[in-house]
C-alpha cells in the first residue's frame, strides 16, 4: 500500500517531487503501490526504483518520465501517455497498456510477461533484451 507521505508529495506536483528526490538519500524503499493516479500529469517525473505495483495510471500523462527499475506489476496504464518514458529494467509483468501511447519509449531489459499492449502506439519504442513471454500485441502499432 502506498506511503501516504510520499503520495502527498507526488500530488504536490512533479517539480516538488523531483526536488525532494534529489535532496534526500534514497536508502529507503519508495512505495506508491495501489495508488489512484488516473488522469494525473506526471510528465518528467523521477519515479526510478519506485514500487508502483497495482497503481491506477489510466489516462495519466507520464511522458518523458523516468521509470527505470520500477515495479509496475499489475499496474493499469491504459490510455496513458508514456511517450519517451524510460522503463529500462522495469518489471511490467501483467501490466495493462491498452491503447497507451509508448512512442519512443525505452523498454530495454524489461519484463513484459503477460502484459497487454493491445492497441498501443509503440512506434519508435525500443525493446532490446526485453522479456515478451505471452505479451498481447494485438492491434499495436509497431511501425
Amino acid at each position: 500500500m502506498a506511503d501516504q507521505q510520499q503520495l502527498d508529495l507526488l500530488r504536490q506536483g512533479v517539480p516538488t517531487w523531483n526536488a525532494w528526490r534529489q535532496k534526500h538519500s534514497l536508502s529507503f524503499q519508495l512505495d506508491l503501490s495501489d495508488a489512484k493516479l488516473a488522469e494525473t500529469d506526471l510528465s518528467g517525473a523521477d519515479l526510478d526504483e519506485v514500487n508502483l505495483s497495482r497503481t491506477d495510471f489510466r489516462k495519466a500523462n507520464l511522458s518523458k518520465a523516468r521509470l527505470r527499475g520500477t515495479n509496475l506489476f499489475n499496474a493499469n496504464l491504459s490510455e496513458a501517455n508514456l511517450s519517451y518514458a524510460n522503463f529500462s529494467r522495469a518489471d511490467l509483468n501483467r501490466a495493462n497498456f491498452y491503447r497507451a501511447i509508448l512512442r519512443g519509449a525505452s523498454l530495454g531489459g524489461t519484463n513484459l510477461s503477460y502484459t497487454s499492449l493491445s492497441g498501443a502506439d509503440l512506434r519508435e519504442a525500443s525493446f532490446m533484451r526485453s522479456w515478451l513471454w505471452n505479451t498481447d500485441l494485438g492491434g499495436a502499432d509497431l511501425s
